[in-house]
């Protein structure tokens, strides 16, 4: 065994991970920003990421008997990790600590006098030269450091210093300069370093919510929303154009790809509940739209539920052998790309989370986890994560804030390696592999959660919109830091406010931002599209009942080149004619409103070349009706195509006759039916004018019935003077129809203006 080994022998048996919080500290200076960081007058770095380089065992050690210390370290080598341990003080009544690379305190209360010490030992690679030590001391005692490094035979000193409390009520603070080139002059071990993978590299991401269902959709159930009418939700702050629509929608999925991949946004990371939730069939349909559609689609694992590590690791095995083999997964050189979110919860450490990734890989191979919002304790989580995030921080400033302690402290770290599994690779003088960590800067257009806070879904926070203002200031803050990867919250968490999909309120306008920030930030083209041209035609109507109702057959068929979305659809009936019912067959409707005079709808999405029809009733007129068709439509960029609007006027030509039938039991008579209809459409426009002709002749007649049974379509008896009447009239219609379409009429054009 070499000497070496036998010191990092000794680091093993002596390192425990022992992590209390003083509360009083944590709510004044817990979370450092500047570790690592150059102090003022510092020289460069000696090392360089990329490549290789070499790693440095320390150890850092504090004794104090003062009933409160705090240390800070700016400046000197970049942690890759790190082991805390109490060496004396820990039975003593009112002692608490924290101990970070950077930061260590001290708190003994009423049992100062009484020596306390704290060890952290420290695996690193050269950062500056030199650093800054900045001790804070309370009313009484003293506190002193001293900083040792390893070499081939024993542990050495190499800095050491301390301060003494004033006495009385005052305090003191201190600063002291730490030359750590005897650190650098010893090397413990090589390491390899392993780049950002380009397939993380300047992705824009959006956090997608897959949990909301309306019984109008394929879900059939009502999820998420929460007293969803046709214009609010009571939940939800602004109310989406779609409507309250179903999550597990097709349709709707491929709409907000669409929108999502005009704005410049490379996937989604959908939220995810547990095996077998409303989220998780979600995530299969996505999953499935987004493979078709060449767009990336990661999971983000919801871990705000009392969970084992025995749990968590079943639900992630499943995430990876369901959804992982999809080509439209996020993978990283083939692992599966999860992003975790707040992994701080419910106490969960470290040790938690490398045990729960160490079981999860024996599973299922290499994944590439992306842990967010660890709280005051990020630091501790470097080496369990290949990333970090955070969903969300209040203000510019704060995420500013935040992605700087990430490129300070957590851009270098062990890939998924434990402190013992670092010390086991330095004594088998093996490299260690180092990684350079996704880190992604967070964006959001705003928050209001005045709908949820009212519904009781938590508290009352709102950040303003400012007109983009606020959106804007995220992003240029992400642009300036050169951000590895930015994360947009949300695409549509609608309880919360954050969402980018269109919405009454805000319509497409912070889509529209999202593609200029994104052409920004990745300096890629910007994507253009054409515009949709949705056409009304209109089949022949037949007589459904008798009497009764006439219903015609509307159909809208995308001519344009791009897909149509957000099709508003108007029918308006005027005088003398009434809507009597509307049927859409294979459309899921979520905007939908219905009178006697009127009808309108929206469609969420209309692939070019395809088409929707709608059967439409009317209450048959006594003489003559009208109705107005009229529809408008959007890109997956927010263009309008302009409105269109198709008049129709209907005549009905009626005769009246007596028919008896005898049936079995009875007779009846039948009277005053109608036997033919013509429908004459009229030219109009607005905005985009669309001329359309059609005449339609359809010959009906009166009904008997042979049994009380009968099907109302049994043919009757007829007197040959009425058939061949309606048969020449039929036979001079439809010839002029033939005409009028061989020459070109009444075929529909259309024409665009802008």
């Amino acid at each position: 065994m070499t000497p070496l080994m036998e010191v990092v022998n000794r680091l093993h048996a002596g390192s425990t991970i022992t992590l209390a919080f003083i509360l009083l500290l944590l709510t004044s200076n817990a979370v450092p920003s500047t570790f690592g960081h150059p102090a003022s007058g510092s020289s460069e770095p000696m090392q360089s990421s990329g490549g290789t380089g070499s790693a440095y065992l320390y150890t850092l050690s504090v004794t104090s008997d003062s009933d409160s210390t705090t240390l800070n370290f700016t400046g000197g080598p970049k942690v890759l990790d790190y082991s805390a341990s109490v060496v004396r003080g820990e039975q003593t009544g009112g002692f608490s600590y924290i101990a970070q690379p950077d930061f260590v305190a001290i708190s003994q209360g009423a049992s100062y006098g009484t020596i306390a010490e704290i060890q952290v030992q420290l695996l690193a690679i050269a950062g500056t030269v030199s650093g800054i030590a900045t001790i804070s001391i309370g009313n009484a005692g003293s506190t002193n450091v001293t900083l040792s490094f390893y070499n081939s035979t024993e542990s050495q000193p190499f800095s050491s210093f301390g301060d003494i409390a004033p006495g009385g009520s005052s305090t003191s603070t201190r600063n002291f300069t730490i030359d750590y080139s005897p650190l650098y002059a010893n090397p413990s071990d090589s390491i390899s370093e392993q780049p950002i993978p380009t397939s993380i590299y300047h992705k824009v991401m959006a956090f997608y919510y897959p949990w909301y269902g309306n019984p109008a959709g394929p879900s059939g159930q009502w999820y998420h929303w929460v007293n969803a009418t046709q214009d609010s939700i009571a939940s939800a702050t602004d109310y989406p154009l779609f409507g309250a629509y179903d999550s597990q929608d097709q349709a709707i999925i491929t709409a907000q790809i669409l929108m999502a991949r005009e704005a410049g946004i490379d996937g989604f990371i959908s939220s995810w509940w547990g095996i077998g939730t409303f989220e998780d069939h979600s995530l299969s349909v996505l999953l499935s739209v987004a493979q078709q559609m060449n767009f990336t689609v990661s999971v983000y694992y919801e871990t705000v539920r009392n969970l084992t590590a025995t749990d968590m690791v079943n639900e992630l095995t499943y995430i990876v052998r369901q959804y992982g083999s999809n080509p439209a997964f996020l993978k990283e050189d083939g692992r599966p790309v999860i992003f975790v979110y707040d992994v701080n919860a419910y106490g969960r450490n470290a040790t938690f989370w490398l045990d729960v990734r160490e079981r999860l890989e024996s599973n299922v191979g290499k994944v590439y986890l992306i842990g967010g919002d660890g709280g005051p304790n990020w630091l501790s989580y470097l080496n369990v994560f290949d990333g970090f995030h955070s969903y969300v921080k209040l203000s510019p400033m704060l995420m500013n804030g935040t992605y700087n302690y990430f490129t300070t402290n957590m851009d270098l770290g062990l890939p998924g390696l434990s402190w013992n599994e670092a010390l086991n690779l330095i004594s088998l003088e093996t490299p260690l592999p180092v990684e350079q960590k996704a880190l992604f800067f967070t964006v959001i257009p705003g928050m209001n959660r005045t709908g949820a806070y009212l519904t009781g879904e938590g508290p009352l926070i709102v950040v303003s919109r400012q007109n983009g203002k606020t959106y804007a200031q995220y992003w240029g803050n992400a642009i300036s830091s050169n951000a590895t990867g930015v994360l947009i919250t949300s695409w549509n968490e609608w309880h919360e406010g954050t969402e980018l999909e269109p919405s009454l309120q805000y319509g497409f306008s912070y889509l529209q931002l999202t593609r200029y920030w994104v052409h920004k930030y990745t300096q890629k083209p910007e994507p253009s599209v054409g515009l949709p041209d949705v056409q009304t035609s209109v089949s022949p109507p037949v007589v459904s009942r008798l009497p009764g109702d006439l219903e015609a057959n509307f159909t809208l068929t995308n001519c344009g080149s791009a897909p149509a979305l957000y099709t508003s659809l108007t029918i308006t009936s005027g005088q003398n004619l009434s809507l009597t019912g509307v049927t859409h067959p294979g459309v899921y409707l979520y905007e939908e409103n219905e009178s006697s005079d009127l009808y309108s709808a929206t469609i969420p999405l209309i692939m070019p070349n395809t088409s929707v029809s709608f059967g439409v009733s009317f209450a048959l007129p006594s003489d003559k009706g009208t109705i107005s068709v009229a529809t408008n439509s959007f890109n997956s960029g927010g263009s309008s195509s302009g409105t269109a609007v198709s008049n129709w006027e209907l005549s009905v030509m009626s005769a009246t006759r007596s028919t008896t039938a005898s049936t079995t039991s009875s007779s009846a008579t039948n009277s005053n039916v109608s036997t033919g209809t013509i429908i004459i459409a009229t030219t109009s426009q607005t905005m985009r004018t669309t001329s359309t002709a059609l005449t339609t002749y359809i010959s009906s007649s009166s009904v008997s019935s042979s049994s009380s049974s009968a099907m109302i379509a049994d043919v009757p008896e007829f007197s040959y003077l009425p058939v061949v009447t309606i048969a020449l009239v039929s036979v001079i219609i439809l010839a002029h129809i033939l005409i009028r379409r061989r020459s070109g009429q009444g075929v529909p054009s259309s024409t665009v203006t802008h």
